[in-house]
């Protein structure tokens, strides 16, 4: 059985409760946590992995437990967050990051893998693409409802 891979980058909205770690997919609310989770829940399809591209925790699995935190919202007039990181951070965030997903693919189980990060996030894993075979999906969409849609569209196809 082929098997996908969803990177999704964290979302603002969290759930605040419980104040322990709870795990990364219950602790993220955000629009497309939940067209995921709706998916999972729907469909009972098991060959989708999910990791998450967090500027304070860098690749996480959705089974990672963590606590409620705080992230920077998108400027006016935008949607999801910005990083609010130095370059230096963002470079060391970057290895880290690649090294984390190359441990994750190497053993080459995905067929194909959903990106579903904004642009800012992109930076924190640039380069991935070259460390795989698999085919890498951009989901794509100009706002959050029809870039939504598209995650919905491309994890039924």
């Amino acid at each position: 059985m082929t098997r996908t891979l969803l990177i999704l980058s964290e979302s603002i909205s969290k759930q605040r409760e419980p104040e322990e770690p709870i795990t990364a997919i219950d602790r993220y609310t955000g629009v497309f946590f939940k067209v995921f989770k709706k998916f999972k829940r729907e469909r009972s399809i098991k060959n989708i992995d999910l990791i998450i591209i967090s500027q304070r925790y860098g690749v996480i699995k959705s089974t990672t437990k963590i606590p409620y935190y705080e992230v920077t919202p998108a400027s006016e007039g935008g949607f999801g967050q910005r990083l609010s990181l130095r370059e230096e951070e963002i470079k060391n965030l970057l290895v880290n990051n690649l090294k984390s997903i190359q441990k994750i693919t190497e053993k080459g189980k995905y067929s194909r893998i959903i990106v579903c990060v904004g642009q800012s996030y992109l930076r924190l894993i640039q380069g991935f693409e070259d460390q795989t075979k698999a085919e890498v999906i951009h989901v794509t969409g100009k706002g959050l409802g029809p870039k939504a849609r598209n995650l919905s569209d491309i994890l039924t196809s």
